[in-house]
């Protein structure tokens, strides 16, 4: 008689991703008001400032992160098939905060359509899908501190399809200056972005690794309390890290939360070892897909 209690090996078999770009940008109030108005010169013909001037300010960040890291990759892949997941930090508050007041005092022809679109939780996504020209999934994965874990999991699990070729995920979110004797918070909106694919694939594409993501799953008795402060820096570590000098030595953040840990490494380049050795068994698909010739995001459509 089989246990149908007794574990199976591959439940605890760690989960790798390969970190093959990584991105990450910090922006005060003046520099996202300038954003707004000129756009990014690698996004400019699908996000323009007609857009972007109604974006959330997080989804801005986001989009600086988003160029800075495919400027770092040696060749720039067509981002048709790549997936784009994100996690913010209760994205639209303030927005939100002045449709109330508008709605109290001039009703509904008082509050803009635009609000809602721009600062639902797949907003973030679905703005740099535009961007990217891509035509995979855009999901928003966690909303609010300590949620970052579900982007990671959301993109491992979408990098199982086989017409994924990789995935971007996106952290976001605010850090205030410490307060001083002559002046208040100024609040600086932060994002960090991470390319990410499977390693046999990147491998496959001959594309370099930055890093590497961990995914190690745990049984419900092996069950511990969440790193609920650790989960919550994640988002800041990456903007840290992404400051520092590429040559500087690799670092790594890890953590636990309900069910599994997680450790996210930059600068040590991933294990190129067959899909067979992760937890999660990949489809089989073509490594052509990181390799193929770099391109332009596709001109946007006219109305």
């Amino acid at each position: 008689m089989v246990d149908s209690k007794a574990k199976s090996p591959s439940s605890t078999a760690p989960f790798e991703l390969a970190i093959v770009a990584h991105g990450s940008a910090s922006l005060s109030a003046e520099e996202l008001v300038a954003l707004r108005q000129r756009s990014i010169d690698r996004f400019s013909a699908q996000l323009r400032p007609q857009l972007l001037k109604h974006s959330d300010e997080q989804t801005l960040a986001a989009a600086v992160a988003l160029d800075r890291a495919i400027g770092q990759m040696a060749q720039c892949p067509c981002f048709a098939e790549w997936a784009v997941v994100s996690a913010t930090q209760y994205l639209g508050r303030a927005a939100f905060a002045a449709v109330v007041d508008k709605y109290q005092i001039d009703g509904p022809w008082g509050v803009s359509v635009q609000v809602i679109p721009h600062t639902s939780p797949h907003a973030v996504a679905s703005t740099l899908s535009m961007g990217l020209a891509s035509h995979g999934p855009s999901i928003g994965a966690g909303t609010a501190p300590g949620e970052e874990p579900q982007a990671v999991l959301t993109a491992a699990t979408l990098l199982k399809r086989a017409d994924i070729a990789g995935a971007w995920i996106v952290f976001s979110g605010w850090s205030y200056k410490p307060k001083t004797a002559d002046a208040s918070p100024q609040p600086t909106c932060v994002a960090a972005v991470l390319a990410v694919s499977l390693p046999h694939v990147a491998a496959g594409a001959d594309t370099a690794s930055v890093g590497r993501i961990m995914i190690q799953t745990r049984p419900r008795l092996e069950e511990s309390e969440p790193d609920q402060r650790a989960t919550e820096n994640l988002t800041q570590w990456l903007v840290s890290a992404g400051n520092s000098p590429r040559s500087a030595a690799p670092c790594c953040h890890s953590f636990s939360t309900a069910g599994m840990s997680l450790s996210i490494e930059l600068g040590a380049p991933a294990h190129r070892a067959p899909a067979a050795t992760v937890a999660i068994e990949p489809r089989a698909r073509d490594s052509g897909h990181l390799a193929r010739s770099p391109c332009q995001p596709q001109p946007a459509l006219e109305p």
